[in-house]
Protein backbone atom coordinates (compact mmCIF):
# COMPACT_ATOMS: atom_id res chain seq x y z
CA UNK A 1 0.00 0.00 0.00
CA UNK A 2 2.83 2.44 -0.72
CA UNK A 3 0.12 4.17 -2.68
CA UNK A 4 -3.37 3.41 -3.85
CA UNK A 5 -2.48 3.77 -7.58
CA UNK A 6 -0.04 0.85 -7.83
CA UNK A 7 2.41 2.70 -10.06
CA UNK A 8 4.49 0.20 -12.02
CA UNK A 9 6.27 2.20 -14.74
CA UNK A 10 8.59 4.56 -12.87
CA UNK A 11 9.54 7.01 -15.65
CA UNK A 12 6.09 7.11 -17.22
CA UNK A 13 3.98 7.73 -14.16
CA UNK A 14 0.59 9.26 -14.87
CA UNK A 15 -0.83 12.66 -14.00
CA UNK A 16 -2.86 10.92 -11.29
CA UNK A 17 0.43 10.01 -9.58
CA UNK A 18 1.48 13.67 -9.36
CA UNK A 19 -2.03 14.73 -8.37
CA UNK A 20 -1.92 12.33 -5.44
CA UNK A 21 1.38 13.89 -4.33
CA UNK A 22 -0.09 17.41 -4.62
CA UNK A 23 2.40 18.42 -7.32
CA UNK A 24 1.34 21.37 -9.50
CA UNK A 25 2.21 19.49 -12.69
CA UNK A 26 -0.34 21.29 -14.88
CA UNK A 27 1.10 24.71 -14.09
CA UNK A 28 4.68 23.49 -14.48
CA UNK A 29 3.95 21.84 -17.83
CA UNK A 30 2.02 24.86 -19.11
CA UNK A 31 4.83 27.33 -18.25
CA UNK A 32 7.69 25.00 -19.14
CA UNK A 33 10.50 26.55 -21.25
CA UNK A 34 14.18 26.17 -22.18
CA UNK A 35 15.00 28.51 -19.31
CA UNK A 36 13.81 25.86 -16.85
CA UNK A 37 16.18 23.31 -18.41
CA UNK A 38 19.15 25.64 -18.17
CA UNK A 39 18.31 26.63 -14.57
CA UNK A 40 18.07 22.99 -13.50
CA UNK A 41 21.27 21.72 -15.17
CA UNK A 42 23.22 24.79 -13.98
CA UNK A 43 22.25 24.11 -10.36
CA UNK A 44 23.96 20.70 -10.33
CA UNK A 45 27.33 20.39 -8.64
CA UNK A 46 29.95 17.74 -9.40
CA UNK A 47 28.69 15.31 -6.73
CA UNK A 48 25.09 15.67 -7.94
CA UNK A 49 26.14 14.98 -11.53
CA UNK A 50 28.07 11.87 -10.53
CA UNK A 51 25.09 10.59 -8.51
CA UNK A 52 22.66 11.18 -11.38
CA UNK A 53 24.97 9.46 -13.83
CA UNK A 54 24.99 6.36 -11.62
CA UNK A 55 21.28 5.84 -12.18
CA UNK A 56 20.64 7.52 -15.59
CA UNK A 57 23.75 6.25 -17.44
CA UNK A 58 23.86 9.13 -19.95
CA UNK A 59 26.47 9.35 -22.69
CA UNK A 60 29.31 11.93 -22.82
CA UNK A 61 29.82 11.89 -19.05
CA UNK A 62 33.39 13.20 -19.49
CA UNK A 63 32.12 16.30 -21.34
CA UNK A 64 30.05 18.38 -18.91
CA UNK A 65 28.15 20.53 -21.43
CA UNK A 66 27.22 17.61 -23.69
CA UNK A 67 26.16 15.58 -20.64
CA UNK A 68 23.91 18.41 -19.46
CA UNK A 69 22.49 18.70 -22.97
CA UNK A 70 21.70 14.98 -22.99
CA UNK A 71 20.05 15.36 -19.59
CA UNK A 72 17.86 18.27 -20.73
CA UNK A 73 16.77 16.36 -23.85
CA UNK A 74 15.44 13.39 -21.94
CA UNK A 75 11.78 12.70 -22.72
CA UNK A 76 10.99 12.56 -19.01
CA UNK A 77 12.83 15.80 -18.08
CA UNK A 78 9.62 17.28 -16.69
CA UNK A 79 9.83 14.70 -13.92
CA UNK A 80 12.82 16.60 -12.51
CA UNK A 81 10.78 19.80 -12.31
CA UNK A 82 7.85 17.94 -10.76
CA UNK A 83 10.19 16.47 -8.14
CA UNK A 84 11.59 19.91 -7.41
CA UNK A 85 8.04 21.10 -6.72
CA UNK A 86 7.38 18.08 -4.49
CA UNK A 87 10.60 18.80 -2.56
CA UNK A 88 9.20 21.89 -0.82
CA UNK A 89 9.32 21.64 3.01
CA UNK A 90 10.02 17.89 2.85
CA UNK A 91 13.83 17.85 3.12
CA UNK A 92 13.90 16.20 6.57
CA UNK A 93 11.48 13.49 5.50
CA UNK A 94 13.46 12.88 2.29
CA UNK A 95 16.70 12.48 4.28
CA UNK A 96 15.02 10.06 6.69
CA UNK A 97 13.49 7.87 3.97
CA UNK A 98 16.74 7.95 1.96
CA UNK A 99 18.69 6.59 4.96
CA UNK A 100 16.06 3.92 5.56
CA UNK A 101 15.79 2.75 1.96
CA UNK A 102 19.40 3.19 0.80
CA UNK A 103 21.57 2.99 3.93
CA UNK A 104 24.70 1.97 1.99
CA UNK A 105 24.46 4.54 -0.79
CA UNK A 106 27.93 5.89 -1.65
CA UNK A 107 26.92 9.49 -2.50
CA UNK A 108 25.55 10.43 0.94
CA UNK A 109 26.45 14.14 0.57
CA UNK A 110 24.24 14.83 -2.45
CA UNK A 111 21.54 17.50 -2.24
CA UNK A 112 17.98 16.63 -1.10
CA UNK A 113 16.70 17.07 -4.67
CA UNK A 114 19.15 14.50 -6.04
CA UNK A 115 18.25 12.13 -3.20
CA UNK A 116 14.62 12.55 -4.20
CA UNK A 117 15.40 11.85 -7.86
CA UNK A 118 17.33 8.71 -6.89
CA UNK A 119 14.45 7.49 -4.72
CA UNK A 120 11.98 8.19 -7.52
CA UNK A 121 13.91 6.29 -10.19
CA UNK A 122 14.67 3.42 -7.80
CA UNK A 123 11.06 3.00 -6.70
CA UNK A 124 8.47 5.70 -7.39
CA UNK A 125 6.28 4.32 -4.59
CA UNK A 126 8.81 5.62 -2.06
CA UNK A 127 7.63 9.18 -2.72
CA UNK A 128 4.35 8.25 -1.08
CA UNK A 129 6.27 7.18 2.01
CA UNK A 130 7.97 10.59 2.04
CA UNK A 131 4.56 12.24 1.69
CA UNK A 132 3.06 10.22 4.55
CA UNK A 133 6.03 10.80 6.85
CA UNK A 134 5.99 14.55 6.14
CA UNK A 135 2.25 14.81 6.87
CA UNK A 136 2.69 12.82 10.10
CA UNK A 137 5.65 14.88 11.32
CA UNK A 138 3.91 18.22 10.73
CA UNK A 139 0.85 17.26 12.79
CA UNK A 140 0.59 17.62 16.55
CA UNK A 141 0.58 14.51 18.76
CA UNK A 142 -2.56 12.40 18.51
CA UNK A 143 -4.53 10.03 20.74
CA UNK A 144 -2.27 7.25 22.06
CA UNK A 145 -3.55 3.74 22.83
CA UNK A 146 -1.70 0.82 24.43
CA UNK A 147 -2.61 -2.79 23.62
CA UNK A 148 -3.81 -4.73 26.68
CA UNK A 149 -3.24 -7.96 24.73
CA UNK A 150 -0.15 -8.64 22.64
CA UNK A 151 -0.18 -6.63 19.43
CA UNK A 152 0.82 -9.07 16.71
CA UNK A 153 2.64 -7.72 13.66
CA UNK A 154 -0.21 -7.27 11.18
CA UNK A 155 1.46 -4.40 9.31
CA UNK A 156 2.23 -6.29 6.09
CA UNK A 157 -1.39 -7.39 5.79
CA UNK A 158 -2.63 -3.90 6.55
CA UNK A 159 -0.19 -2.42 4.02
CA UNK A 160 -0.61 -4.85 1.13
CA UNK A 161 -3.79 -6.91 1.46
CA UNK A 162 -6.71 -5.28 -0.38
CA UNK A 163 -9.24 -7.20 1.71
CA UNK A 164 -7.89 -5.56 4.86
CA UNK A 165 -8.28 -2.15 3.18
CA UNK A 166 -11.91 -2.92 2.36
CA UNK A 167 -12.61 -4.02 5.93
CA UNK A 168 -10.98 -0.86 7.34
CA UNK A 169 -12.97 1.40 5.02
CA UNK A 170 -16.20 -0.47 5.79
CA UNK A 171 -15.62 -0.14 9.56
CA UNK A 172 -14.97 3.59 9.20
CA UNK A 173 -18.12 4.07 7.12
CA UNK A 174 -20.21 2.16 9.65
CA UNK A 175 -18.74 4.23 12.47
CA UNK A 176 -19.71 7.45 10.66
CA UNK A 177 -23.28 6.23 10.24
CA UNK A 178 -22.57 5.83 6.50
CA UNK A 179 -22.42 9.61 6.19
CA UNK A 180 -18.82 9.69 4.91
CA UNK A 181 -16.75 7.83 2.33
CA UNK A 182 -13.17 6.76 3.08
CA UNK A 183 -10.16 5.76 1.01
CA UNK A 184 -6.88 4.10 1.99
CA UNK A 185 -4.12 6.20 0.42
CA UNK A 186 -0.62 5.19 1.47
CA UNK A 187 1.69 4.00 4.22
CA UNK A 188 5.25 4.58 5.39
CA UNK A 189 7.54 2.10 7.16
CA UNK A 190 9.55 3.90 9.83
CA UNK A 191 12.22 1.42 10.86
CA UNK A 192 11.51 -2.25 11.41
CA UNK A 193 8.70 -1.98 13.98
CA UNK A 194 6.63 1.12 13.13
CA UNK A 195 4.35 1.90 10.18
CA UNK A 196 2.30 5.04 9.53
CA UNK A 197 -0.93 4.91 7.49
CA UNK A 198 -2.87 7.63 5.66
CA UNK A 199 -6.57 7.62 4.81
CA UNK A 200 -8.78 10.26 3.23
CA UNK A 201 -12.33 11.04 4.33
CA UNK A 202 -14.59 12.75 1.80
CA UNK A 203 -16.40 15.60 3.55
CA UNK A 204 -17.82 17.60 0.63
CA UNK A 205 -18.54 17.13 -3.08
CA UNK A 206 -19.20 20.40 -4.89
CA UNK A 207 -18.69 22.36 -8.09
CA UNK A 208 -16.40 25.36 -7.84
CA UNK A 209 -15.84 28.13 -10.40
CA UNK A 210 -12.46 28.21 -12.11
CA UNK A 211 -10.61 30.50 -14.52
CA UNK A 212 -10.80 28.14 -17.51
CA UNK A 213 -13.72 25.97 -16.47
CA UNK A 214 -15.79 25.05 -13.45
CA UNK A 215 -14.46 22.02 -11.63
CA UNK A 216 -15.85 19.33 -9.39
CA UNK A 217 -14.04 19.42 -6.03
CA UNK A 218 -14.12 16.63 -3.48
CA UNK A 219 -12.94 18.13 -0.19
CA UNK A 220 -11.35 15.71 2.25
CA UNK A 221 -9.90 15.35 5.73
CA UNK A 222 -6.80 13.34 6.56
CA UNK A 223 -6.89 10.41 8.97
CA UNK A 224 -3.51 9.11 10.09
CA UNK A 225 -2.47 6.37 12.47
CA UNK A 226 0.79 4.74 13.49
CA UNK A 227 1.25 1.11 14.57
CA UNK A 228 4.34 0.55 16.72
CA UNK A 229 4.95 -3.12 17.43
CA UNK A 230 7.91 -2.44 19.74
CA UNK A 231 5.92 -0.09 21.96
CA UNK A 232 2.71 -2.13 21.52
CA UNK A 233 0.89 1.10 20.71
CA UNK A 234 -1.49 2.78 18.27
CA UNK A 235 -1.44 6.56 17.81
CA UNK A 236 -4.25 8.22 15.84
CA UNK A 237 -4.27 11.75 14.45
CA UNK A 238 -7.83 12.39 13.30
CA UNK A 239 -11.16 14.00 14.28
CA UNK A 240 -12.59 12.50 17.48
CA UNK A 241 -15.23 10.26 15.87
CA UNK A 242 -12.74 8.85 13.37
CA UNK A 243 -10.29 8.10 16.20
CA UNK A 244 -12.98 5.87 17.68
CA UNK A 245 -13.50 4.22 14.27
CA UNK A 246 -9.81 3.32 13.94
CA UNK A 247 -9.74 1.91 17.48
CA UNK A 248 -12.90 -0.08 16.77
CA UNK A 249 -11.32 -1.59 13.65
CA UNK A 250 -8.21 -2.77 15.52
CA UNK A 251 -10.18 -4.18 18.46
CA UNK A 252 -12.52 -6.10 16.15
CA UNK A 253 -10.06 -7.23 13.48
CA UNK A 254 -6.99 -7.97 15.61
CA UNK A 255 -8.45 -8.43 19.12
CA UNK A 256 -6.12 -5.77 20.51
CA UNK A 257 -8.16 -4.49 23.50
CA UNK A 258 -6.69 -0.99 23.18
CA UNK A 259 -6.57 1.26 26.24
CA UNK A 260 -6.24 5.01 25.88
CA UNK A 261 -3.29 6.54 27.71
CA UNK A 262 -4.74 9.07 30.14
CA UNK A 263 -2.31 11.26 32.03
CA UNK A 264 -2.76 11.45 35.78
CA UNK A 265 -4.34 14.66 37.08
CA UNK A 266 -1.64 17.10 38.20
CA UNK A 267 -2.43 18.77 41.53
CA UNK A 268 0.97 19.68 42.97
CA UNK A 269 1.03 23.42 42.40
CA UNK A 270 0.06 26.47 44.46
CA UNK A 271 -2.24 29.22 43.28
CA UNK A 272 -0.11 31.86 45.04
CA UNK A 273 2.98 30.76 43.09
CA UNK A 274 1.19 31.12 39.74
CA UNK A 275 -0.29 34.50 40.72
CA UNK A 276 3.16 35.68 41.83
CA UNK A 277 4.54 34.74 38.40
CA UNK A 278 1.97 36.93 36.66
CA UNK A 279 2.17 39.75 39.18
CA UNK A 280 5.93 39.99 39.83
CA UNK A 281 7.48 37.78 37.15
CA UNK A 282 9.00 35.30 39.62
CA UNK A 283 9.29 31.81 38.06
CA UNK A 284 7.64 29.13 40.16
CA UNK A 285 10.90 27.21 40.65
CA UNK A 286 12.81 30.46 41.41
CA UNK A 287 15.03 30.04 38.34
CA UNK A 288 14.28 31.66 34.99
CA UNK A 289 14.59 29.03 32.23
CA UNK A 290 17.16 29.85 29.55
CA UNK A 291 16.16 30.16 25.88
CA UNK A 292 12.41 30.38 26.59
CA UNK A 293 10.98 33.70 25.40
CA UNK A 294 7.23 34.31 25.53
CA UNK A 295 6.39 37.00 22.97
CA UNK A 296 2.58 36.73 23.03
CA UNK A 297 -0.13 35.64 25.44
CA UNK A 298 -3.93 35.74 25.11
CA UNK A 299 -6.33 35.86 28.06
CA UNK A 300 -9.94 34.77 27.54
CA UNK A 301 -11.16 37.03 30.33
CA UNK A 302 -10.28 40.57 31.42
CA UNK A 303 -11.35 43.29 33.84
CA UNK A 304 -12.39 45.60 30.99
CA UNK A 305 -16.05 46.34 30.17
CA UNK A 306 -17.74 43.21 28.73
CA UNK A 307 -14.60 41.16 29.56
CA UNK A 308 -13.13 40.81 26.04
CA UNK A 309 -10.18 38.60 25.19
CA UNK A 310 -6.91 40.45 25.74
CA UNK A 311 -3.81 39.69 23.69
CA UNK A 312 -0.46 41.08 24.76
CA UNK A 313 2.18 40.78 22.07
CA UNK A 314 5.70 42.05 21.51
CA UNK A 315 7.13 40.38 18.43
CA UNK A 316 10.70 39.26 18.85
CA UNK A 317 10.90 40.33 22.51
CA UNK A 318 9.95 39.07 25.96
CA UNK A 319 6.38 40.15 26.76
CA UNK A 320 6.50 39.10 30.42
CA UNK A 321 7.38 42.52 31.94
CA UNK A 322 4.30 43.91 30.15
CA UNK A 323 2.17 41.08 31.55
CA UNK A 324 3.35 41.92 35.08
CA UNK A 325 2.48 45.59 34.50
CA UNK A 326 -0.98 44.73 33.11
CA UNK A 327 -1.63 42.45 36.09
CA UNK A 328 -0.65 45.14 38.61
CA UNK A 329 -2.79 47.74 36.82
CA UNK A 330 -5.82 45.46 37.01
CA UNK A 331 -6.20 45.00 33.23
CA UNK A 332 -5.91 41.23 33.56
CA UNK A 333 -6.41 38.79 36.41
CA UNK A 334 -6.42 35.04 36.93
CA UNK A 335 -9.88 34.04 38.01
CA UNK A 336 -9.66 30.72 36.21
CA UNK A 337 -6.73 28.64 34.97
CA UNK A 338 -8.35 28.39 31.55
CA UNK A 339 -8.25 32.20 31.31
CA UNK A 340 -4.72 31.63 29.95
CA UNK A 341 -6.04 30.96 26.46
CA UNK A 342 -2.91 30.86 24.27
CA UNK A 343 0.84 31.31 24.66
CA UNK A 344 3.30 31.92 21.82
CA UNK A 345 6.98 31.41 22.56
CA UNK A 346 10.43 30.94 21.04
CA UNK A 347 12.77 28.20 22.25
CA UNK A 348 15.26 25.71 20.85
CA UNK A 349 15.26 27.58 17.49
CA UNK A 350 11.49 27.04 17.11
CA UNK A 351 8.49 29.34 17.38
CA UNK A 352 5.54 27.41 18.79
CA UNK A 353 2.20 27.90 20.51
CA UNK A 354 0.44 26.43 23.55
CA UNK A 355 -3.38 26.26 23.80
CA UNK A 356 -5.41 25.69 26.96
CA UNK A 357 -8.08 23.01 26.59
CA UNK A 358 -10.81 22.92 29.28
CA UNK A 359 -11.94 19.37 30.06
CA UNK A 360 -15.41 18.24 31.08
CA UNK A 361 -14.40 17.78 34.72
CA UNK A 362 -13.17 21.39 34.97
CA UNK A 363 -9.45 20.56 34.73
CA UNK A 364 -7.29 22.11 32.02
CA UNK A 365 -4.66 20.78 29.59
CA UNK A 366 -2.05 23.12 28.15
CA UNK A 367 -1.45 21.50 24.76
CA UNK A 368 1.88 22.08 23.03
CA UNK A 369 1.81 22.31 19.25
CA UNK A 370 4.71 19.89 18.87
CA UNK A 371 4.61 19.46 15.08
CA UNK A 372 8.05 19.06 13.50
CA UNK A 373 9.75 18.84 16.92
CA UNK A 374 12.18 16.08 17.75
CA UNK A 375 11.66 14.14 20.99
CA UNK A 376 14.72 15.83 22.50
CA UNK A 377 13.46 19.32 21.63
CA UNK A 378 9.96 18.53 22.87
CA UNK A 379 11.33 17.34 26.23
CA UNK A 380 13.52 20.44 26.60
CA UNK A 381 10.58 22.77 25.96
CA UNK A 382 8.36 20.92 28.44
CA UNK A 383 11.04 21.20 31.11
CA UNK A 384 11.41 24.97 30.59
CA UNK A 385 7.63 25.51 30.69
CA UNK A 386 7.42 23.63 33.99
CA UNK A 387 10.26 25.70 35.45
CA UNK A 388 8.38 28.91 34.67
CA UNK A 389 4.77 27.98 35.43
CA UNK A 390 5.03 25.13 37.92
CA UNK A 391 2.63 22.83 36.07
CA UNK A 392 3.26 20.55 33.05
CA UNK A 393 2.32 20.60 29.39
CA UNK A 394 0.09 17.93 27.83
CA UNK A 395 -1.29 16.71 31.17
CA UNK A 396 -4.62 17.44 32.92
CA UNK A 397 -4.16 20.07 35.65
CA UNK A 398 -6.60 20.51 38.52
CA UNK A 399 -8.24 23.92 38.26
CA UNK A 400 -7.77 25.19 41.84
CA UNK A 401 -8.71 28.78 41.00
CA UNK A 402 -12.07 30.25 42.04
CA UNK A 403 -13.24 30.10 38.44
CA UNK A 404 -12.56 26.38 38.39
CA UNK A 405 -14.75 25.89 41.46
CA UNK A 406 -17.49 28.03 39.87
CA UNK A 407 -17.31 25.81 36.79
CA UNK A 408 -17.96 22.73 38.92
CA UNK A 409 -20.92 24.40 40.64
CA UNK A 410 -22.37 25.19 37.23
CA UNK A 411 -21.80 21.58 36.14
CA UNK A 412 -23.60 20.19 39.19
CA UNK A 413 -26.64 22.38 38.57
CA UNK A 414 -26.75 20.99 35.01
CA UNK A 415 -26.45 17.31 36.00
CA UNK A 416 -29.62 15.28 35.54
CA UNK A 417 -29.01 12.68 38.27
CA UNK A 418 -26.67 11.80 41.11
CA UNK A 419 -24.83 9.18 39.03
CA UNK A 420 -23.05 12.02 37.24
CA UNK A 421 -21.43 13.29 40.46
CA UNK A 422 -17.73 12.39 40.53
CA UNK A 423 -15.19 12.51 43.35
CA UNK A 424 -14.08 15.95 42.10
CA UNK A 425 -17.64 17.24 42.54
CA UNK A 426 -18.51 15.55 45.83
CA UNK A 427 -17.31 18.21 48.31
CA UNK A 428 -19.06 21.02 46.45
CA UNK A 429 -22.19 18.91 46.00
CA UNK A 430 -22.35 18.15 49.72
CA UNK A 431 -22.16 21.90 50.49
CA UNK A 432 -24.95 22.65 48.00
CA UNK A 433 -27.12 19.93 49.56
CA UNK A 434 -26.38 21.19 53.08
CA UNK A 435 -27.41 24.71 52.03
CA UNK A 436 -30.58 23.24 50.41
CA UNK A 437 -29.67 24.77 47.05
CA UNK A 438 -30.18 21.49 45.20
CA UNK A 439 -32.73 18.72 45.82
CA UNK A 440 -32.69 14.98 45.25
CA UNK A 441 -35.88 13.36 44.05
CA UNK A 442 -36.34 9.66 43.40
CA UNK A 443 -37.57 8.65 39.96
CA UNK A 444 -38.75 5.04 39.66
CA UNK A 445 -38.90 3.38 36.24
CA UNK A 446 -40.00 -0.11 35.20
CA UNK A 447 -38.37 -1.98 32.31
CA UNK A 448 -38.96 -5.31 30.66
CA UNK A 449 -36.12 -7.83 30.73
CA UNK A 450 -37.03 -9.09 27.25
CA UNK A 451 -38.43 -6.29 25.08
CA UNK A 452 -38.09 -2.51 24.93
CA UNK A 453 -41.10 -1.71 27.16
CA UNK A 454 -40.39 1.03 29.75
CA UNK A 455 -42.76 3.08 31.91
CA UNK A 456 -42.95 5.20 35.06
CA UNK A 457 -46.62 4.39 35.59
CA UNK A 458 -47.36 1.25 37.68
CA UNK A 459 -50.93 1.22 36.33
CA UNK A 460 -49.60 0.09 32.94
CA UNK A 461 -47.97 -3.03 34.38
CA UNK A 462 -49.65 -6.43 34.17
CA UNK A 463 -49.74 -9.04 36.97
CA UNK A 464 -49.14 -12.76 36.85
CA UNK A 465 -50.93 -15.38 38.95
CA UNK A 466 -48.54 -14.76 41.85
CA UNK A 467 -49.25 -11.04 41.86
CA UNK A 468 -45.79 -10.10 40.52
CA UNK A 469 -45.45 -7.37 37.92
CA UNK A 470 -44.92 -8.54 34.36
CA UNK A 471 -44.64 -6.85 30.97
CA UNK A 472 -48.03 -6.11 29.40
CA UNK A 473 -46.57 -6.76 25.93
CA UNK A 474 -44.65 -10.05 26.31
CA UNK A 475 -45.45 -11.31 29.86
CA UNK A 476 -41.75 -11.33 30.85
CA UNK A 477 -40.57 -10.15 34.31
CA UNK A 478 -40.34 -6.42 35.05
CA UNK A 479 -37.33 -4.81 36.70
CA UNK A 480 -37.49 -1.70 38.87
CA UNK A 481 -34.82 1.00 38.64
CA UNK A 482 -34.51 3.93 41.05
CA UNK A 483 -32.64 7.04 39.91
CA UNK A 484 -32.02 10.02 42.17
CA UNK A 485 -32.69 13.05 40.01
CA UNK A 486 -31.12 16.44 40.77
CA UNK A 487 -33.18 19.63 40.73
CA UNK A 488 -31.88 23.12 41.59
CA UNK A 489 -34.06 24.69 44.29
CA UNK A 490 -34.81 28.02 42.62
CA UNK A 491 -36.47 29.64 45.63
CA UNK A 492 -33.57 28.87 47.95
CA UNK A 493 -31.03 29.94 45.33
CA UNK A 494 -32.75 33.33 45.00
CA UNK A 495 -32.83 33.72 48.79
CA UNK A 496 -29.16 32.75 49.04
CA UNK A 497 -28.11 35.31 46.41
CA UNK A 498 -30.22 38.03 48.04
CA UNK A 499 -28.64 37.27 51.42
CA UNK A 500 -25.15 37.64 49.93
CA UNK A 501 -26.08 40.99 48.41
CA UNK A 502 -27.70 42.17 51.66
CA UNK A 503 -24.62 41.14 53.65
CA UNK A 504 -22.43 43.13 51.29
CA UNK A 505 -24.57 46.27 51.30
CA UNK A 506 -25.25 46.22 55.04
CA UNK A 507 -21.55 46.02 55.88
CA UNK A 508 -20.65 49.06 53.77
CA UNK A 509 -22.18 52.42 54.51
CA UNK A 510 -21.29 53.63 51.01
CA UNK A 511 -24.23 51.70 49.51
CA UNK A 512 -27.39 53.85 49.52
CA UNK A 513 -30.92 53.91 48.20
CA UNK A 514 -31.54 50.24 47.51
CA UNK A 515 -34.39 49.77 45.02
CA UNK A 516 -36.02 46.59 43.75
CA UNK A 517 -37.66 46.36 40.33
CA UNK A 518 -38.99 43.61 38.07
CA UNK A 519 -38.29 43.62 34.33
CA UNK A 520 -39.04 41.22 31.51
CA UNK A 521 -36.33 39.99 29.18
CA UNK A 522 -37.26 37.62 26.35
CA UNK A 523 -40.66 37.01 27.95
CA UNK A 524 -39.08 36.02 31.28
CA UNK A 525 -39.35 38.20 34.38
CA UNK A 526 -36.22 39.09 36.37
CA UNK A 527 -35.81 40.90 39.68
CA UNK A 528 -33.20 43.68 39.83
CA UNK A 529 -31.79 45.23 42.97
CA UNK A 530 -30.21 48.63 42.35
CA UNK A 531 -27.88 50.69 44.55
CA UNK A 532 -26.05 53.93 44.45
CA UNK A 533 -22.48 53.89 45.67
CA UNK A 534 -21.31 57.08 47.34
CA UNK A 535 -17.59 57.52 47.39
CA UNK A 536 -16.29 59.78 50.16
CA UNK A 537 -12.92 61.43 49.60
Amino acid sequence: MSNSLNIEDKPAVSEAYWDELLVSHERIKENYSETDKVAFTSSLNATDIEALQSILQLSNFDEAEKWKQNLSERSDFLNFLYLKDFLQRKKKSIDEIFKLKLPDYSFSSVSPLIKLIILFYTDSNWLFEIFVLHEWRTKASGDLYIAEKKLTDMRNKLSQDHNFHLKLVDTMRQNSGYSNDYRVVAHCDVGEKQTIYLLYKKIKDSKKPGYDQNKRIKDRDQIMFSVDIKKQSLEVKAPHNDVFGIKKYFDQEFNTALRKMENELFVQYKIDDVVQLFKEGTPVVDEEPEDFTIDSITFSNSLLIKSPDVKLQLKGSDIWPSINDAFRRGIINLYNLKDIKKINFRSEQHSKSILSIPLEDGSVIFKLNDSSLSEQTRSAIKKKFFMKFGFPLDQPIQNKFDGGEAFKVDQIFRFANINQITNDHKDIYDKLRFSKLIDETEEVSYSCSHCSFTTNDTKLLAKNDNGSSICPECDEPIYQKIIKELNPNSDNIYKFIYSLIDDLTNKHENFKNAKISNQKFKKKEFTFKRFSYEHFA
